[in-house]
Parts: structure tokens; sequence; C-alpha cells
């Protein structure tokens, strides 16, 4: 996969940004090519872009300006996506390769990535791996709710500015669990969704699984996954408790 023609082309473009450069191999008519794609975060420590290409995708690459490693974050892109991941490293000029495998991704001590590693996907990780309950994909509701306009508007938006795209959907995480199999109650067991605003923004934004005995297992927006006291403050917070039908 990664010939030294590969290399040359995610070189050559890892060297026209300070910031990460990321992008496609995919298999064209001349065999596997380097297809660039653009930041859409334009930053120097995480990358984003759109997933449309006219060719079959082989993998993905981009670039670390001095972390010389497969990073944590990307193991987890590299997962979800159940595609290889090629990092080139600007400063040694070394490349490093990880190809999905079916790791379990830990529920704790995740890195924050938007659509990747977030509030929404560890609760569905949970659901799937501690319940055997699968939650089917937050933009297959979307779709399943709103005109094909509305749809392509939140898609391209919903994991560039999460609150920019969610400050007036007050129901947005609600109708996903509905759509799940999820009934909003008024007292709180285990394994329970807990709907939630947060410091920062004053609408539902956030989620997290109820563990019983006041702790609650969560994704902070500006950290790691963890568990921690369902706290007074927190409390405060929750607008809606969801329970799948199956947990009466």
């Amino acid at each position: 996969m990664l010939t030294e023609e590969i290399k040359n082309q995610i070189v050559e473009h890892a060297h026209t940004s300070n910031n990460e450069v990321c992008g496609f191999l995919v298999h064209t008519d001349k065999g596997l090519e380097a297809q660039r794609k653009d930041n859409l975060i334009n930053s120097a420590t995480e990358f984003m872009m759109n997933t449309d290409s006219q060719f079959k995708i082989a993998g993905y690459y981009h670039s670390h300006i001095d972390f010389d490693h497969i990073s944590n974050a990307d193991i987890i892109v590299s997962e979800r996506l159940g595609l290889p991941c090629i990092v080139y490293n600007k400063q040694s000029g070394a490349f490093h390769t990880y190809f999905p495998n079916s790791y379990k991704i830990q529920y704790t001590d995740r890195p924050f990535l938007l659509g990747f590693a977030d509030c929404l996907w560890l609760v569905r990780d949970y659901y799937c791996h501690d319940l055997n309950i699968h939650l089917c994909p937050e933009l297959e509701v979307l779709k399943n709710s709103v005109s094909e306009k509305e749809y392509n508007e939140m898609a391209n938006k919903r994991f560039i500015n999460e609150a920019e795209s969610l400050k007036d959907k007050d129901d947005y995480l609600k109708k996903y669990f509905e759509y799940n199999g999820f009934r909003q109650v008024s007292d709180l067991k285990k394994n329970d969704v807990l709907i939630m605003r947060t410091e920062k923004f004053n609408f539902p934004i956030h989620c997290a699984v109820y563990l019983g005995k006041d702790m609650i297992l969560h994704h902070p927006g500006d950290g790691f996954s963890t568990t921690e006291r369902l706290s007074n403050g927190y409390k405060k917070w929750v607008i809606y408790i969801m329970r799948n039908n199956l947990y009466d």
C-alpha cells in the first residue's frame, strides 16, 4: 500500500501547510493514488475532512507536526472507519501505519473527537458492549426525520460546529434516543441515559449513562471520557431522562 510514489505524494502535500494535512488513498484506473482533501478545521494538531470520493477508498492519511507515533485518536478513527491510517511526521520524516483489528475502544480516558469519540459514541459503545443493544448511527435518524435539504445542511456542519448546529434544536438528542427505542421517564435507574445541558451551553448538547449509586459514565467535550459522581450541579443540568424499553 505505502509505495515510494505514495509516500512522495503525502510528503509533498504535508509540506504545503503549517497545519495538519489529510487525504485518502484511493483506487483509480491508474492504480493506488493519494487524493488530497481539505482540513476543514485548519489546525496544527487535529484534522477533519469530508468523506466524499468518486473512487473506492483504501485508506486515509494525515500529517503530524511533531508527534512521531500513531496516536490514540488515530486508532479510534481508524477503527470507526474500518480503514488503515497512515501518519507522516514532518519533523522526523517517518511514516507510521495502523490497520483496524476490531480493537475494543476503552470507555474511559478517550480523547474527545467529535463524530468518532464523543458523548454519544460513548453511550452507543456502552449499550453495544455491556447491554448488547445496538443504537443506529446518529445521521440515520436525521436523514429519516428532515427534508433532504435540511439533512445536507445539518450533516455538513454537525461535526464541525456542534453547538451551532444544536442550539435551536432542544429535542435533537431526545429524538435520537426515541428512534432507538427509548422513552422519557421521571425516575432514575441504572443504564438510563441523561440528556444534559452544560456549564457552557444552556441547551441539550451532552449525554451520559447512569451507572447507579449516583455515578455516571460520560465524555465531556473539553477532556477525556470518565466516570464520576452525579453531583447536585450535574443533576441541575439534566433535561431528559431516557430509558430503553427493554429496561422497565
